[in-house]
């Protein structure tokens, strides 16, 4: 299942740049992926949790190193079958799903309590003068206008308001999303001109859950006449995070879907998460490099923060991020039309979550809140007959070290692989304790060593000599140059020929010299186009060029000499102005070709000096002593 699963984790297939059969193919493996994997889930549980008896208790179970307290959906037919302690927070939801209170440890499980303190239950209601909804917790009060958009996000200890002032939060905006070349890869800079709120609303926004532990506004908002979008925003009991649950049905041609939150946040950078950590991005475009970022990627959460404030912006699936001055965007939907004409068409669902925050992103808890958003508590049975109601496999002493996978190792028989990382950036020691029988740990760290949990950069020598110029140069290669060289040469060469066939069959001109002229012009530039069309290494073709060169050189010179005396002599005749501007022409082509041929004689002169210029004469290659303490030093890390 794992192969299968990697196979579809190729780079073309997994953002959707594919054609369309490749598309019909990933769907069906995922499919019969999603399929084994909930299947082998359900057997692992039961077997990590005790066979399953005939009588039963209801429980949650926790894939994360730290503890956990939040709201546990429970699925409407698993509901059903149990009976949940009249005790213990619940909720029932309009499609039949339960929530319910849930206190889980570090990797474990627990069974559903009554929680030790008391909850503050969350409420909503309609402002009539604002025209608006008013979703709040105890901990963040969220101001909703008629399309969904939030007017007003505040923290009620501080009164810290995270939107910026007469602006709207979650506000879909729609970008043409036309690239120069590659309609599925690339994004351009100048999509960001084209941008287009969306300020329709087909249904109003209005109340489909009210508490206790969860709050719940609907909107539905029309893209065009084949797109929309049904967004739930819901706020639940105990969290800092407003959640955006969305549902598009999505139809576009070469359109660009984002939203985007205009915060009450001053910073230069904005952070993001990758993979076993988190990078800094300007939020400015001061420089090329800077305005060429306008498009970032992140995994699960991106930060903007000031001293001692900041709100971060997380999600479930999507990874294009863009932050300019105060205004984060999260890419959603793209809709291009090549390879595959009918790419990411139909129906949509992810979750964005906004978060303000006190302090530091890190000290905030925004990378475990992104992890529990991706990975909840999942409900299941428990032996009623079990001795312990909880009980956790692993737990992490260090909050900023996050355990992050735990797995059956592959070599060695009744063994587990844990991978840990340092997640806030920096170093730090852990203590990992486990209830399993554990008998010997190793470390399987390669070349780095490891100290403390925290990899210790390792030092190895890297000796980098000086290049050699005992190898000769190839004296041209096709460039750019060259080649326009070569094209003025001929060129030049076509116009003197046209010239002097006009000079001699329509006003029968005894000046013969733009037709040799243009005779000798294309002789040079076939010489060039052969020259860049072939390693011309070699003295033979080295010396050809300089002797082209040299003679348009000549030519040049003698034809401007020729060009003026007839000028001048046409000049003193009472002929029409057709030959003077004729011999104009010619007189402008001659100091073209001796410009043209001065430089083309220099580069052959140049080239020609490389090839015939004996090895003595070249710089030595310089001896560098590899056992010397001198020698290039690289720091190389490897984690």
């Amino acid at each position: 299942m794992w192969r299968l699963f990697l196979l579809n984790q190729f780079h073309d297939v997994l953002p959707g740049s594919c054609i369309k059969a490749v598309v019909e193919d990933a769907v069906q493996y995922y499919q019969e992926i999603q399929t084994s994997g909930c299947k082998l889930l359900g057997e692992a549980t039961e077997r990590l949790l005790g066979a399953k008896p005939s009588a039963s208790i209801l429980g949650a179970v926790n894939t994360l190193s730290w503890d956990r307290e939040e709201l546990l959906e429970i699925p409407a037919g698993l509901a059903s079958k149990m009976v949940i302690d009249s005790s213990v927070p619940q909720q029932e939801l309009e499609n039949g799903t339960v929530l319910v209170c849930a206190s889980c440890p570090s990797m474990g499980y627990a069974a559903l309590e009554a929680p030790e303190a008391d909850l503050w239950p969350v409420s909503v209601s309609v402002d009539e003068h604002q025209g608006s909804v008013v979703l709040e917790n105890g901990y963040i009060s969220a101001s909703i206008d008629y399309m969904g958009r939030v007017t007003s996000l505040g923290l009620l200890e501080t009164g810290r308001e995270a939107i910026a002032p007469g602006c709207l939060g979650n506000q879909f905006v729609l970008f043409d999303d036309i690239p120069l070349y590659w309609d599925a890869w690339d994004v351009m800079d100048y999509h960001l001109e084209t941008r287009k709120p969306l300020t329709d609303v087909s249904q109003q926004v209005h109340i489909v859950e009210s508490g206790p532990l969860r709050a719940a506004v609907q909107v539905q908002i029309p893209i065009s006449d084949v797109s929309s979008i049904r967004q739930t925003i819901t706020l639940d009991t105990g969290s800092m995070e407003l959640r955006f649950h969305t549902q598009v049905e999505w139809h576009e041609n070469r359109k660009f879907l984002k939203v985007e939150f205009p915060l009450h946040v001053r910073t230069t950078e904005a952070t993001y998460e990758t993979a076993f950590g988190h990078l800094r991005r300007p939020t400015h475009q001061n420089t090329s490099w800077d305005w060429a970022r306008y498009e970032v990627c992140g995994h699960k959460w991106a930060d903007l923060s000031e001293y001692n404030f900041g709100v971060a912006l997380m999600n479930d699936c999507k990874y294009g991020h863009c932050a300019q001055g105060n205004v984060i965007r999260l890419s959603l939907l793209k809709s291009p039309k090549a390879p595959d004409s009918e790419a990411d068409m139909g129906h949509h669902s992810f979750t964005y979550v906004i978060m303000p925050h006190m302090g530091t992103f890190q000290d905030a808890g925004v990378i475990q809140a992104a992890y529990s958003l991706n990975q909840p508590l999942l409900p299941a049975q428990l032996p009623a007959d079990t001795d312990s109601r909880s009980h956790s496999f692993f737990t992490v002493s260090n909050p900023a070290v996050i355990l992050e996978t735990v797995k059956k190792a592959e070599d060695v028989d009744n063994a587990i692989v844990l991978r840990l990382y340092e997640s806030c950036g920096g170093h730090g020691t852990t203590t990992v304790s486990s209830t399993l029988p554990i008998t010997r740990v190793d470390r399987h760290l390669g070349t780095p060593r490891c100290a403390y949990g925290a990899f210790r950069p390792h030092l190895c020598q890297v000796f980098m000599p000086r290049p050699s110029f005992r190898q000769k140069p190839d004296m041209c290669r096709p460039t750019e140059f060259i080649n326009l060289l070569a094209g003025l040469h001929v060129g030049l060469g076509l116009l003197e020929l046209v010239v002097g066939i006009v000079e001699l069959k329509l006003y029968e001109l005894s000046d013969a010299t733009p037709i040799w002229g243009g005779v000798i012009e294309l002789s040079v530039g076939g010489v060039w186009i052969f020259a860049t069309c072939r390693d011309c290494g070699d003295k033979p073709k080295a010396i050809c060029l300089l002797v082209a060169s040299n003679v348009a050189l000549v030519l040049g010179v003698v034809q401007v000499s020729l060009s003026a005396q007839v000028t001048a002599c046409v000049s003193s005749l009472e002929r029409n102005t057709a030959e003077d501007a004729l011999q104009v022409i010619n007189l402008i082509l001659a100091v073209f070709i001796i410009i043209t041929s001065y430089i083309s004689s220099n580069v052959a002169s140049a080239s020609v000096a490389r090839v015939l210029m004996p090895e003595e004469a070249l710089v030595p290659r310089r001896n560098v002593d590899e056992s010397s303490p001198n020698a290039t030093t690289a720091l190389m890390m490897t984690s």
